[in-house]
């Protein structure tokens, strides 16, 4: 699989497979990812891989919390809103999405439940945590963020999806008491980590991306 097909083929996975994934892919995932750049080479995240029942409890417990409207406490301060070009692409991404998906815009119900699977991990069997030293300056987050695409990139690679999740560090309290997170530790983001459902319509979504000249400015260059 050359480079471009890894990149254009991964998607946002919102529908997972009841199949396991293995330790040892896990660990070819990670590894690949590695190679991710960082600040000087600090090299300051850590990743947590969780499944079996330890991720359907995680999972749960989420959904509960959501469920219950109990406000989040995550590590990293989450966007409150967007605004202008931002908020017309977040808002277009989900009118699309539930197009595809097939909820109509008055289908509360459907679109609660789909809101719900967010915390769930969207029934991902595993789930990769991302996490960063704590009373760091933006650039570590870049660093997590550019560990947090390889993974998606190296997984995609082996045959799997993924989903990047903030939803999925909104507890990090519910992640703690399943995982050994440190506290000189920061959960930066969750990854829904499995085999894609291809029957599910939400799998069938593709989100659209900026055309070139909206994004690259050139100069002085031929």
């Amino acid at each position: 699989m050359e480079f471009k097909d890894v990149v254009n083929g991964r998607f946002s996975c919102r529908a997972f497979l009841d199949k396991p994934v293995s330790r040892q892919v896990v660990e070819q995932i990670v590894q690949t990812a590695l190679r991710a750049p960082s600040w000087g080479n600090t090299q300051p995240w850590k990743v947590y891989a969780v499944g079996g029942e330890t991720a359907a409890s995680i999972r749960a417990a989420q959904r509960q919390a959501i469920e219950e409207g109990r406000p989040g406490n995550p590590d990293v301060v989450m966007p409150a809103k967007f605004e202008g070009a931002l908020m017309d692409r977040y808002r277009a991404l989900g009118i699309a999405m539930f197009q595809a998906m097939g909820l109509a815009r008055d289908d509360k119900e459907g679109r609660l439940r789909h809101y719900v699977n967010n915390y769930g991990a969207f029934g991902a069997p595993a789930m990769l945590y991302v996490t960063v030293p704590k009373g760091q300056t933006a650039y570590v987050i870049l660093d997590g963020g550019a560990i947090a695409t390889m993974l998606c990139l190296a997984a995609h690679e082996l045959g799997l999806a993924t989903c990047l999740e903030a939803a999925l560090a909104t507890y990090p309290d519910i992640v703690r008491q399943e995982v050994a997170i440190g506290p000189d530790e920061d959960l930066l983001v969750g990854i829904a980590l499995g085999y894609a459902d291809p029957d599910a319509p939400a799998n069938k979504f593709r989100a659209d991306r900026m055309p070139l000249e909206q994004v690259l400015s050139v100069v002085d260059m031929s």
